[in-house]
């Protein structure tokens, strides 16, 4: 393996589905190439002497296998954190969609979150599984200065706003908790209109009501019937706001 010196670069490498294998033994087979790699999360962590020697093995590495990126990584004394972002509600997951792509291509935004639930639902006998946004409004981008998160926007034309203050890693290993634990939780229940739910979260917390209406074009949504008041009010709901009950 080369010796790192002053020059050496790191590139986080993600290769595509089914090459894995195949890309450590092409890293095995051109040691002289590179100088260290592991693997972490699914991404090689590679270093490499130079930046040309990075070109070089970039260039052979991509005429054998498909590399879906390869982003060069930060360094030490650049920090990157996480930040709060405002964006548009009900539309989190195809923005967090537009960052992912966006990121492929373009250096400054290291880590996307958004945290979600999944819930099974049933609807003209059809099964299908709904995925509903946990933090509404709201996605949480890992970068090293938010100026990369509203150029980004500008590029994938998305009005957003950054929260001053960094969101700490204990605040995002929460979220990423939280968002397991509600996951596996949804995917034992399924949801059919009819059914007779608890409303567990927001301002008719504690309420018995039954489902009314699931809304297709608003995925995660759904109508509920709530007694207020003595008569029954439908209300807009998401999925993580309700528990089924049996009557």
């Amino acid at each position: 393996m080369h010796k790192i010196d002053n020059n050496r670069v790191e590139y986080r490498i993600k290769i595509a589905d089914g090459f894995e294998n195949k890309f450590k033994d092409f890293i095995a087979s051109h040691s002289d190439l590179i100088s260290d790699c592991n693997l972490e999360d699914g991404i090689f962590i590679a270093s490499f002497a130079s930046q040309s020697t990075y070109e070089e093995f970039y260039k052979l590495a991509s005429r054998e296998m498909d590399i879906v990126y390869a982003k060069k990584d930060i360094d030490d004394d650049a920090r990157s954190n996480w930040y709060a972002v405002n964006i548009p509600s009900r539309r989190e997951i195809g923005i967090e969609q537009k960052f992912i792509e966006y990121s492929i291509n373009n250096e400054g935004i290291n880590e996307i979150l958004l945290p979600k639930t999944e819930s099974t639902v049933w609807k003209d006998q059809v099964k299908k599984t709904v995925k509903e946004c946990m933090s509404p409004g709201y996605i949480f981008i890992k970068t090293t200065s938010p100026a990369y998160i509203m150029k980004a926007a500008a590029d994938i034309d998305v009005r957003v706003s950054v929260l001053d203050h960094p969101v700490s890693e204990d605040e995002i290993e929460k979220l990423r908790i939280k968002e397991k634990e509600d996951c596996n939780f949804g995917q034992k229940q399924s949801y059919s209109v009819g059914d007779h739910i608890c409303v567990c979260d927001g301002t008719f917390k504690g309420h018995n009501g039954y489902i009314e209406e699931i809304d297709e074009k608003n995925e995660g949504q759904l109508k509920v019937v709530l007694p207020v008041f003595g008569r029954g009010v439908s209300v807009k709901l998401g999925f993580s706001d309700i528990r089924k009950v049996n009557k």
